[in-house]
């Protein structure tokens, strides 16, 4: 994929924090602006990824608690199962191809779901998201995934959330990043545990099971008919909006759709997305970060 020339804008400054709390360092790139849609897009290289465990490892270290109330600043103090102590906005939901709203932008994640989120923000550069319900059947891990299980370990009522960093193919391992295991919002790292797709759950290194809920996952340019992966289907679907089929799609789906299929960014929805679809785009991202593949991903506001 060496035609992408775009890379991701997303700074991250560091604040200035009380003792007992650890400022979060900066982490850059380049910026793009496009004409009649945001849309930005991030390439998920291996230098991308060593980049952003540097960072989350630093920012955000394993034994501290995620509850200062500054998404990128910690505590060395626990809090309690009730406390809900740092909140993360901006982020919009949708449902498998785009036909429902399932959160708003006004909608705060706080304690594991926020913490996995705010990643999934700082990682993908996007805060749009489709939350994949298969995975309760059969889980295809991916790199950055938000995956739901449950019950949590402290309250048999909630589900916990985790981010995905690694996966072995070859054991269904994956390692992934949490906080609030133990509902007092401590930050752990490097975690292992392992996918039993068939009985659906998930195994975790300590011996404790949990079902498999869904993953949230990063909408794609080039995925519009929103069933995260770039096929074919986008191909023909690309050629429909380039002859005016738009306005077929419902009302609230239509700026989602628009958003993945302007490939180009050129603002137009046009037989030039159409051709970089079917010549270029089509791929499954995420099959391996560790080979360079990547995807790109849409923010739309």
């Amino acid at each position: 994929m060496k035609h992408l020339k775009r890379k991701l804008a997303a700074s991250l400054a560091a604040a200035t924090m009380a003792i007992g709390v650890v400022a979060a360092p900066a982490m850059t790139a380049s910026a793009q602006s496009f004409t009649s849609i945001t849309q930005k897009t991030a390439l998920v290289t291996m230098n991308q990824y060593s980049t952003f465990i540097n960072w989350g490892t630093s920012t955000l270290p394993h034994g501290r608690y995620w509850n200062s109330g500054n998404p990128n600043t910690t505590t060395n103090s626990p809090c309690s199962p009730t406390h809900h102590c740092t909140y993360v906005y901006g982020n919009t939901v949708r449902s498998l191809g785009y036909t429902t709203q399932i959160s708003g932008p006004n909608d705060g994640y706080y304690q594991c779901a926020g913490y996995a989120r705010h990643l999934a923000n700082k990682y993908f550069g996007s805060h749009n998201f489709i939350r994949d319900t298969r995975v309760a059947d059969y889980y295809v891990p991916r790199m950055g995934d938000q995956l739901r299980v449950g019950p949590a370990v402290y309250n048999n009522n909630a589900a916990h959330s985790i981010f995905i960093t690694n996966w072995n193919s070859s054991t269904n391992t994956i390692t992934f990043t949490d906080c609030n295991w133990y509902g007092d919002c401590r930050i752990r790292w490097n975690q292992t545990a392992t996918i039993n797709n068939t009985n659906h759950t998930i195994t975790f290194s300590n011996g404790t099971v949990k079902t498999l809920y869904y993953a949230d996952r990063p909408m794609m340019a080039g995925d519009i008919n929103g069933d995260l992966n770039v096929d074919h289907a986008d191909g023909v679907a690309s050629a429909y909006l380039a002859a005016g089929g738009l306005n077929n799609y419902s009302v609230s789906a239509r700026p989602y759709v628009k958003a993945a299929g302007d490939v180009n960014g050129d603002g137009q929805l046009n037989a030039a997305d159409h051709s970089l679809i079917e010549s270029q785009y089509v791929y499954t991202p995420y099959v391996s970060y560790l080979n360079n593949d990547y995807g790109r991903f849409v923010d739309y506001i």
